[in-house]
C-alpha cells in the first residue's frame, strides 16, 4: 500500500505551479493533471511487483482559489508594464469529507492539503485512495 511520503505529493504541488505568482483559471486544468499524474506514476513504481499491478488507484486533486486577486491602483504606471497583483486577504471556506466500505488492511486512503499554495491565493486539496487487486 502506497506510502504518503513515497508519493512525493509536496514536490507534485511544487512542481506543477512551478513559478505561478498567483491563481490562474486558465492554468488549473494543467496544474491538476501534473499533479495527478505525477502522484499516480510514484504510486505505481512504488507498488510495482512481478506479477504485475497490485492495486488499482484514484486520485483527485481541487485547486480552490481563496478570492480573486486585486489590482494594486498605480496612476504613474507604465504602458505595458505587467500589473502587480495582490490576494485580498478574504478566503473562502471548504468542507470536505470520504467514506468507504473495503478490505482495512489491504485498501485505504489519504488525503493531503499543499500549504505552498497560501502565498499564491489558492489551497491544492489531494486525496488519493488505492485498492487491492
Amino acid at each position: 500500500m502506497p506510502s504518503e511520503a513515497d508519493t512525493k505529493k509536496e514536490g507534485a504541488c511544487s512542481a506543477a505551479l512551478g513559478d505561478a505568482k498567483f491563481y490562474d483559471h486558465a492554468k488549473t486544468q494543467e496544474w491538476n493533471n501534473s499533479i495527478i499524474n505525477t502522484i499516480l506514476e510514484n504510486c505505481i513504481k512504488e507498488t510495482k511487483s512481478k506479477k504485475g499491478p497490485q492495486y488499482k488507484f484514484v486520485c483527485n486533486s481541487s485547486i480552490v482559489q481563496h478570492t480573486a486577486p486585486t489590482e494594486e491602483d498605480d496612476d504613474d504606471e507604465e504602458e505595458g508594464k505587467e500589473k502587480e497583483y495582490k490576494p485580498s486577504g478574504a478566503r473562502r471556506g471548504m468542507h470536505s469529507a470520504t467514506a468507504a466500505f473495503w478490505d482495512d488492511a489491504r485498501d485505504g486512503m489519504w488525503s493531503y492539503k499543499y500549504d505552498g499554495g497560501a502565498s499564491k491565493g489558492l489551497d491544492i486539496i489531494i486525496m488519493l485512495v488505492w485498492v487491492h487487486i
